[in-house]
């Protein structure tokens, strides 16, 4: 039988470990300043912000891409853009050293759409967002922003996921 290790509040500082972090996740509340930092890094380093969020970036000096090329485009267009930057990104890989993705929440939700989008393209999934034509066969696949278009997340019991 293994004896437990007595558990202990640290009382000392510890040690530099020489390692480059790979990753950094910044949380606020909305308009403190967030944006403007990370503007503000990648003009004195060599790095990218990849802007999610429609408007995110139009006040701020900053090496950027944002998926929201106008105030006219919508969420599926974000995404097709996030896509063509993402592969854009992938085909010159080493280029910045730095890869800022604003937001999260962003993300989540392109995400949500190439989800959806995977599942349905998938043997499982080739009949959902279709409407049911009769007698077991299905019409085109609706597209995102459709009304009856329906996230992979809505699958019962986490089918989709």
């Amino acid at each position: 039988m293994e004896e437990k290790k007595e558990l202990r509040l640290p009382d000392e500082i510890s040690d530099i470990h020489l390692s480059a972090p790979r990753d950094l996740v910044i949380l606020s509340i909305p308009k403190m300043g967030k944006g403007t930092i990370l503007g503000d890094f990648t003009t004195k380093n060599n790095a990218l912000v990849l802007d999610l969020e429609k408007g995110g970036y139009e006040y701020i000096k900053a090496r950027k891409m944002s998926t929201y090329t106008d105030q006219s485009t919508n969420l599926y267009e974000s995404f097709q853009n996030y896509i063509s930057y993402r592969n854009l990104l992938l085909e010159n890989k080493g280029k910045y050293e730095y890869l800022i993705i604003d937001g999260l929440s962003d993300l989540d939700a392109l995400s949500e759409i190439g989800g959806t989008k995977a599942y349905m393209n998938s043997i499982i999934g080739k009949n959902f967002n279709r409407p049911k034509l009769g007698s077991g066969s299905y019409g085109e696949q609706y597209e995102v922003g459709d009304p009856e278009w329906k996230s992979v997340i809505t699958l019962p019991d986490g089918a989709g996921l």
